[in-house]
């Protein structure tokens, strides 16, 4: 009995320290060093609106799967028109077998812990610097309960509460005490249109620096409620004609009431913190099963998304929130596809079905979304006879 006690517990322990081996941080590889230079380069020039050039300093690669690396460490930037270098610190996961970027989070500054400063509402106006991505927030209208997201032609609204992408938001710190408003589903930024006067819709647009009407800030109210106010002084506003589902956003003069009023919930890994009270629980039906028994129903969370373009041999369509990304595998480039989303394929691992409506070949889900693969589902159109062929798709998810 001794004997096999020592053995039980000399095989946990060669577990526990091959595990340990398993999690050491190595040196980055140039390709991880060079997929990450050129991913910062992409962000910061969106970011900054002008092309840079970055010089990674340090990066470790630490395994944190069976496919995946995250990849950390500092650099410096200089803009391509020349100027001074600015330090930024970044922590990316990186996708081994298909050689990407997978999640990225940057900030700028040499320490990523100071990405942001919580009081215990969840977040602090002014805190933190750079445009750390570590943090979404769900933002739910006071008045209505509902929650802002996206509408047609990138229209901020309001809408209940579907467990989407698209209604989650990262708070990018602008300088100065201000905030942008990010989507998480998109990655453009809150902008209001009309130069600012009452009644102005707020949509989403690229990210710009210096851009007046994306800087809003974020001030605190009563019940731990938030005011996003523009620099002009106006703030955003729910319409009284316009709260029900698919109401837009404007900004009107600031006024106090629940019509302005917001709560920021933060979201993590697709489920809600335990540390934000909910102040409405029938919105949430995974804390509330018995209320909710058809919670797992199948329409629980569909959607539908429609693609069309030119295919010759292989290609793979990567869908992620409402974006899709062509991939050549073998053939012709026409880079000719458009699409169209009814909702956000969501942040969470449900089931997606393809049916082929218009085409000559095969169509394939070879991937379904996970964790492991930041929920992203990877649709296969195979057109294996000669030349191209023109293809619609049907995408359905549950």
């Amino acid at each position: 009995m001794k004997k096999a006690f020592l053995f039980v517990g000399m095989f946990l322990l060669w577990i526990s320290a091959s595990s340990l081996a398993g999690a050491q941080s190595n040196n980055a590889s140039s390709t991880e060093r060079d997929l990450v230079r050129r991913e910062l380069e992409a962000q910061l020039a969106r970011d900054r609106g002008n092309d840079v050039f970055v010089r990674i300093e340090t990066a470790e690669s630490i395994r944190s799967s069976n496919f995946e690396n995250n990849v950390r460490g500092t650099a410096t930037i200089t803009s391509r028109r020349g100027g001074s270098r600015e330090d930024i610190w970044f922590d990316f996961v990186v996708d081994a077998r298909r050689n990407r970027i997978s999640r990225s989070d940057w900030g700028y500054g040499r320490d990523s812990s100071n990405s942001g400063n919580r009081d215990r509402d969840g977040w602090r106006p002014g805190g933190g610097g750079g445009s750390s991505r570590n943090t979404r927030y769900e933002i739910e209208l006071v008045a209505t309960r509902r929650l802002l997201d996206i509408g047609n032609g990138g229209e901020v609204v309001q809408s209940s509460s579907r467990n989407s992408r698209s209604q989650q938001w990262e708070l990018v710190d602008a300088g100065n005490g201000y905030q942008y408003i990010r989507s998480a589903d998109t990655g453009e930024v809150m902008t209001y249109s009309n130069d600012g006067r009452n009644g102005a819709t707020i949509t989403l647009s690229r990210m710009q620096r210096g851009r007046d009407d994306q800087l809003w800030e974020v001030r605190p109210g009563p019940d731990n409620g938030y005011y996003f106010i523009t620099r002009r002084g106006k703030a955003m506003d729910s319409p009284s004609s316009a709260r029900f589902d698919g109401g837009r956003m404007q900004i009107y003069d600031r006024n106090g009431e629940a019509n302005q009023r917001f709560l920021l919930r933060e979201v993590r890994g697709g489920r809600y913190d335990d540390r934000y009270p909910d102040r409405n629980p029938d919105r949430y039906p995974d804390r509330n099963p018995d209320r909710f028994p058809n919670q797992n129903r199948p329409d629980f969370g569909a959607g539908r998304l429609i693609w069309s373009g030119r295919v010759d041999d292989v290609i793979e369509l990567e869908v992620r929130g409402r974006n899709v990304r062509e991939r050549l595998i073998s053939g012709q480039q026409y880079n000719n596809g458009r699409f169209q989303f009814d909702s956000s394929l969501p942040n969470s691992e449900v089931n997606v079905r393809v049916e082929k409506r218009r085409g000559r070949g095969r169509v394939d889900v070879i991937e379904q979304p996970s964790r492991r693969n930041g929920y992203t589902a990877v649709i296969q159109i195979r057109d294996s006879s000669g030349g191209a062929d023109d293809y619609e798709i049907e995408v359905t998810w549950n």
